[in-house]
Order: C-alpha cells, then sequence, then structure tokens
C-alpha cells in the first residue's frame, strides 16, 4: 500500500471521473475506492465520505507498491480546508486540475443539479438569474462547504482561476498540472500523456478510452427523492460509515447502482449566444477583481 501523492482535486464536471477512470488502469498508477472519499473537507461537510485517517489510508490498498498513488475528491479545489489540509499531511504532492469553458460548466453543474434533486429550477437561464441575485462574494464565507446548498451557487464555482492560483501558491506551479475538458475531448490520448509525465510514471500505457460520466435525467423523480434523503439521513450515514470502516471498504456502491438504474442519456438544453457572452463577462469582471485584491 502506498500513501496518496497526487490529488486530482477537481472542478466538478469537467473530465475528472473520466481520468480518473484511464489512470485507474494503469498499472503503476493506484486510484482510491471510492475515487472521491472527500476525507480532507471540512469535518463538518455532508459529504465527507471518510471521517476517521486509518479508514482513508486503507482506501489506497488495492495495489501495492505503485509509483503513483491518489485519489479524486472535485470539491477539494474550492475549499481552503483541503487545500491546507493536504499540504499539511502529503506536502510533496502532485495536484492535478481539470477545467471547462464556464458556460458549459455552469450548464453541466446545473443539470447534475436537477438530476440529483438538488436543483429544483429546471430552466437553466432562470437558475443563472437567481443565482445572480442572491450571489455575494466568497470571501464572506470560508470554508465555503459549510455553507447551505453550496454546490448551486454556480456563479462562485465558475471561478476556476482564482482556485487555481490558491493551489499554485500552496503547491507551487511546478506540481499543479491544469488541464481542460476541451482538450480532452479533442486528444485524450494526449492529455492522458501529459498526466502520466506529471506524476513520474511510464507514458507508454494506453487504456480503453471509453466514454464516461455523460449527461443525464432522472427516470424517476421519487427515486431521486428517496436517495437524496438517505444519503441525507444522518443515523443511516453514521451507521453506514461504521460499516464500511469495519469492512475496511470505502463503498458499497448500492445508491450509485441505483442511481445509473434510474438515469437516461439526454442532450443538455441549449442556451442563447447572448446568455453566453453575459456569463462569460461575469466571470471575466470576477476574475479581474480576484487579482486585483
Amino acid at each position: 500500500m502506498t500513501d496518496p501523492n497526487f490529488f486530482i482535486v477537481g472542478a466538478p464536471k469537467c473530465g475528472t471521473t473520466a481520468l480518473a477512470s484511464y489512470l485507474s488502469e494503469h498499472p503503476d498508477v493506484n486510484i482510491s475506492k471510492p475515487k472521491e472519499p472527500h476525507y480532507f473537507l471540512h469535518r463538518s461537510a455532508d459529504n465527507r465520505k471518510i471521517t476517521e485517517y486509518d479508514h482513508y489510508i486503507r482506501l489506497f490498498s488495492s495495489k501495492s507498491n505503485t509509483t503513483a498513488s491518489g485519489e479524486a475528491s472535485v470539491w477539494y479545489l474550492y475549499s481552503s480546508t483541503a487545500r491546507r489540509a493536504i499540504a499539511r499531511e502529503f506536502p510533496e504532492s502532485k495536484i492535478i486540475i481539470m477545467r471547462r469553458d464556464p458556460v458549459d460548466f455552469f450548464l453541466s453543474m446545473h443539470s447534475e443539479a436537477v438530476f440529483c434533486g438538488s436543483e429544483l429550477e429546471v430552466d437553466p437561464e432562470r437558475a443563472w438569474r437567481r443565482e445572480c441575485e442572491r450571489y455575494v462574494a466568497h470571501s464572506v464565507y470560508d470554508p465555503i462547504e459549510l455553507i447551505s446548498g453550496w454546490r448551486n451557487r454556480y456563479i462562485e464555482l465558475m471561478q476556476h482561476d482564482k482556485y487555481i492560483r490558491e493551489y499554485q501558491k500552496t503547491f507551487g506551479k511546478e506540481k499543479v498540472l491544469v488541464l481542460t475538458q476541451e482538450e480532452m475531448a479533442e486528444d485524450v490520448g494526449e492529455v492522458y500523456c501529459r498526466t502520466l509525465v506529471h506524476l513520474g510514471v511510464s507514458s507508454d500505457f494506453r487504456p480503453d478510452f471509453k466514454r464516461v460520466n455523460q449527461n443525464k435525467e432522472a427516470r424517476s423523480a421519487f427515486v431521486q427523492k428517496v436517495l437524496r434523503g438517505l444519503t441525507r439521513n444522518e443515523r443511516l450515514v453514521k451507521v453506514s460509515r461504521a460499516i464500511k470502516k469495519r469492512l475496511g471498504v470505502g463503498t458499497f456502491g448500492v445508491a450509485e447502482k441505483v442511481r445509473r438504474l434510474n438515469a437516461r442519456t439526454v442532450s443538455r438544453p441549449q442556451v442563447s449566444e447572448q446568455f453566453r457572452d453575459e456569463v462569460r463577462r461575469m466571470l471575466c469582471r470576477l476574475d479581474q477583481n480576484d487579482e486585483g485584491r
């Protein structure tokens, strides 16, 4: 078993699931099971799947004596708690960050939130207008993962450059590899090779580059609502964590299997070029304001 020495920290809906899947096939790379333990989030965060260190380390036991061992908890990107904790526990770690076009990122995040049941506004443009009305600069709250509904704060979450800079400051630019979903879609082999070089393993191996995590909608809203309630029931979550720790596993995979069975692939809603320009202009202003601080 090798302690983690690299972290795919985000962003969500940017190709991290596919990248982690491809890396897991490499004989000299180990990916935790589950790939998103979110152990380093604030201890009160609701989606922290693994809460104890010895349990966390055992997630990396599927392969032994690999050069690269890591995980892909995508909400680490936004968490100052996670960033500092990783730097404290594993200061020599390599960091991988994936990003994408901000409008496509928003549309994908919104679609996922609707699918999971955390977003009730199905029209993306109306959801965006709502967020514009309630947006407050992130400096007001820290850590972000303790804010109610924070995974629907699309405007904050799409500010990838701000969070990339924080990781570069903490770990050094040479240890932070930034990739884009667009690059991956255009030439997945080249992106994969670059990642392997960053991790210091052989770049000769090529996996089956199958497409994963496509846009989807729920077949049954009722099933999604039940799943959401079960995964947020504190008593059930505590019992589940205790059993997982006792068995030495990170996940049972039951909820994920039900979600997959309840999902169907659909095309993402289209938005106007005017809306796209509006989103990009706002992001540009926010990024300029952050750089000016």
